[in-house]
């Protein structure tokens, strides 16, 4: 089995600086066995060819002792909603191996894929979904991600946004996960909030801009 060290040389090695904002770790306990934890490492904004993911996160199990692995495998956050995905290894080079296929590949779920995609560039997907409603009377000029806390369960993962309108308004949009396959938006503009319930994560910028248009007098 690896080493703790070992392993966090693996993880650094494929997570480098030039590939992702910021890699946080934390131990978490698995209920009803004391000799065993989670080692988290939680990835934000992690680079692949078609987009940055957003968020992603690699748990493996370790000894309680935080000294080696206690099996040779891994889950990743594959999708929002928990939904994790598992890879097994025998070496440390399969492991980097494993990690690499899974940024290589893109093998990320719709909904995980669908705010990644939003992420890259932003405020021209809004203004082009403005224009597509005539609300051409609005232009996004900035969408900034503003996460109130780095490291959260899952269950309980949230994403803020500040999107500046027309260089006047801030509009707070905040999605998180509701039900086990539903995300609730919620938009605070001018002291107003504003909920919707959807299924996915496919159309944000549509959905902003559809906010834009309804809640907002020019």
């Amino acid at each position: 089995m690896l080493t703790i060290e070992e392993l966090d040389d693996c993880v650094k090695q494929i997570f480098s600086n030039n590939r992702v904002k910021s890699v946080d770790t934390v131990y978490e306990q698995i209920e009803g066995k004391m000799d065993i934890l989670k080692l988290v490492f939680v990835i934000h904004n992690l680079q692949t060819k078609s987009a940055p993911i957003i968020l992603t996160k690699i748990i493996f199990k370790v000894d309680s002792m935080k000294i080696s692995l206690k099996e040779n495998s891994f889950s990743y956050l594959y999708d929002m909603n928990c939904k994790y995905r598992q890879m097994f290894f025998r070496t440390s080079e399969e492991l980097k191996g494993k990690l690499r296929k899974v940024i290589k590949d893109n093998l990320f779920g719709p909904n995980l894929l669908g705010l990644s995609e939003f992420m890259s560039g932003p405020a021209t997907k809004i203004n082009e979904e403005l224009k597509k409603i005539s609300a051409i009377e609005h232009t996004v000029f900035n969408v900034k991600y503003d996460p109130k806390v780095e490291i959260l369960p899952c269950e309980s993962q949230s994403f803020d946004f500040t999107i500046d309108v027309n260089n006047a308004y801030k509009l707070e949009m905040n999605i998180r996960k509701n039900k086990e396959k539903d995300f609730t938006y919620t938009f605070e503009l001018n002291g107003k909030y504003i909920k919707k319930d959807v299924h996915n994560l496919q159309n944000i910028a549509k959905i902003v801009a559809e906010i834009i248009k309804n809640n907002l007098e020019v």
